[in-house]
């Protein structure tokens, strides 16, 4: 579950830069620079302070307080988005980038993968079978997601020739993928029902 939880957090952020472009991909790399600074600072001082200041003032921006500053860095990315409000944006990860990656439907496993890999009373108790095959159709499906995105950047910068020998490719694995795809997800749907 701890592997998929992070693949999904991948994807979302895959999603919203593919969607939204330069500008955003530019924004969310001087973020990573902010992150940087937090975490481990410059080797140049005055550098590290010049950095602060800069995400000081965005954050008068958004009216954001000190406290948020390490949400700011993480997330103050998606005020690029504009999807949301600024005033309505949630700077975390379920509220802010899953929902506007449109994966929010996702937000219960991973809730339910926290819990397991944060050792909560649920990963002892838990079905173990269940959250194994829950990891797996994830991971499958979270796959295919950043799979069509790839296809997606890629099909966008190869000649004629290089798309046909990747879709030739193409061809012998995503099928196998799909079909392994359906006999987990009949396996996993068997145990639901089971339960009830």
């Amino acid at each position: 579950m701890a592997a998929w939880r992070t693949l999904h957090e991948c994807e979302c952020t895959l999603l919203v830069l593919n969607r939204y472009g330069a500008p955003l991909i530019e924004r969310y790399l001087r973020h990573m620079q902010y992150g940087i600074a937090y975490r481990m600072g410059k080797d140049n001082p005055s550098e590290t302070d010049a950095i602060f200041e800069e995400i000081k003032e965005a954050m008068k921006k958004y009216d954001l307080k000190s406290k948020d500053t390490k949400k700011y860095i993480e997330y103050g990315w998606l005020y690029g988005t504009n999807e949301i409000p600024a005033k309505e944006l949630k700077l975390n990860f379920r509220d802010g980038l899953e929902t506007i990656a449109g994966l929010h439907q996702y937000s219960e496993i991973y809730e339910k993968s926290s819990e397991i890999v944060h050792s909560t009373p649920m990963l002892i108790y838990s079905n173990k079978t269940y959250y194994y095959l829950m990891a797996i159709i994830s991971t499958y499906e979270s796959f295919f997601r950043i799979e069509k995105i790839f296809t997606d950047m890629f099909c966008r910068r190869i000649s004629k020739e290089q798309m046909d020998q990747y879709a030739e490719m193409r061809k012998v694995y995503y099928a196998q993928l799909i079909a392994i795809h359906r006999g987990e997800l009949a396996t996993w749907q068997s145990i639901q029902d089971k339960k009830y």
